[in-house]
């Protein structure tokens, strides 16, 4: 079975289409519903023998389609049974609706980067742990990670895409944004969900749903279930949902995983066969859904060595990680040019390290520091994080205070005091 589904935006005159063959191919088609909703045509096709004369009819209740809509987007799509990839990509009209429509200006101040952890769902848990002086230190929990959307969102940000912000041969882009907004890029490191994390308060891995949108899988005493707020990525989503004025054109944020354990949750080693087979697969799924909802995927090393901590990582490891990531997780991923290093390290430009990322298509470096600063070196970005966590919002919370708002309105009361 042949399955087509397309969109055509006369806005941007351009047509996207995506196919999968199955089971053969079948050239007759014939329409079988239209749904006109929000300002979106969608048209279903399904198989049927009569002729390929019925095809022209559809391209013509295109063309009436455009009349009617004038400014409206179109979905088409013929129907597949039988599939395990039955599903039509959530175009999100939403924002480029918003900002078509919002006069925007040339923004040249500050651009904020900010970056989680994998959120603490159970408190309780996950501060009774053996771990739980690193989870106070290093962790958000959920609770207060909805208050920082919420703040940040009062105080006029706006989420942004890092790619904007560097074009293909390495040059600064200008950036225009609605007036008063402020440019915010979020990352989240360590996606992986590793097993030090297992009964200690965290999701347990990253699904894909029939809808297209991700969520968590949970692991609760009487068995799994699935959590539409078990992380950054789906509470940051339904988040942008309710305020689309959040997201400038769909941007969401970063997620950086490494490869020693897997990725999203799935491991990958001691496995063969069709476990690790479906693994590979639930984890694709993933990503592609993650893309799709605005995500970008970073590299976060393979193997998070802790000789990145110091900076002592030889050429040749940091060299033999780069390959694992890119052996072992890319085909997964899809390809990035995102690296964010382990334990927010950070090189010099001139440094055969930094070089080697830049061979290796990598042109945006997003190391830790507080200041946030942005900066364009030997033709690659240089994006500045600060750790929005326990450390920060406690120990030092001059550092949010001075660009977001004041921290101790949102630390959840079940953190133990910290040492």
């Amino acid at each position: 079975m042949f399955s087509f589904d397309c969109i055509i935006s006369p806005k941007i005159s351009t047509l996207y289409s995506y196919y999968t063959i199955e089971n053969g191919f079948k050239k007759n088609f014939l329409l079988s519903s239209v749904l006109h909703h929000k300002n979106i045509i969608i048209i279903h096709i399904k198989n049927d023998n009569n002729n390929m004369k019925r095809l022209s009819m559809l391209f013509c209740l295109v063309f009436i389609c455009l009349l009617f809509l004038g400014n409206g987007d179109y979905v088409f799509s013929k129907e597949y049974k039988n599939s395990p990839n039955q599903f039509v990509p959530p175009f999100e009209i939403t924002q480029d609706d918003l900002y078509d429509k919002t006069p925007l200006q040339a923004y040249n101040g500050k651009i904020y980067h900010i970056f989680f952890h994998s959120l603490i769902l159970d408190p309780k848990a996950a501060f009774k742990s053996s771990s739980k002086d690193g989870f106070n230190y290093w962790m958000t929990t959920r609770s207060e990670f909805k208050k920082i959307l919420d703040n940040l969102y009062q105080n006029n940000f706006i989420l942004i895409d890092i790619a904007s912000l560097i074009d293909s041969k390495g040059n600064k882009t200008m950036l225009s944004l609605p007036k008063g907004k402020k440019p915010l890029i979020i990352s989240i490191d360590d996606v992986n969900y590793y097993d030090y994390m297992d009964s200690c308060g965290f999701a347990d891995r990253l699904v894909a749903l029939k809808d297209g949108t991700v969520a968590c899988v949970k692991k609760t005493h009487s068995g799994e279930i699935i959590d539409q707020e078990g992380d950054v990525m789906p509470i940051l989503d339904n988040f942008v949902k309710a305020h689309p004025d959040f997201s400038f054109r769909g941007a969401k944020g970063i997620v950086a995983v490494t490869g020693f354990q897997g990725v999203f949750g799935y491991r990958l080693y001691n496995l063969k066969g069709s476990p690790k087979l479906e693994n590979i697969n639930s984890a694709k799924r993933v990503a592609n859904a993650l893309k799709r909802n605005g995500w970008k995927i970073a590299c976060h090393s393979y193997n998070h060595s802790n000789k990145f901590k110091d900076g002592s990582i030889s050429l040749k490891s940091f060299s033999n990680d780069l390959k694992k990531w890119q052996t072992y997780i890319q085909p997964i991923t899809g390809k990035t040019n995102i690296y964010i290093p382990p334990f927010g390290i950070g090189f010099l430009s001139t440094d055969n390290r930094m070089q080697l990322l830049k061979e290796n298509g990598y042109n945006i470096f997003c190391p830790v520091y507080k200041n946030m600063a942005v900066s364009y070196q030997n033709k690659m970005l240089i994006s500045e994080r600060l750790n929005f966590d326990g450390f920060t919002m406690i120990k030092h919370p001059d550092r949010i205070k001075r660009h977001f708002f004041d921290p101790s309105s949102i630390i959840d009361c079940s953190r133990p005091k910290m040492k």
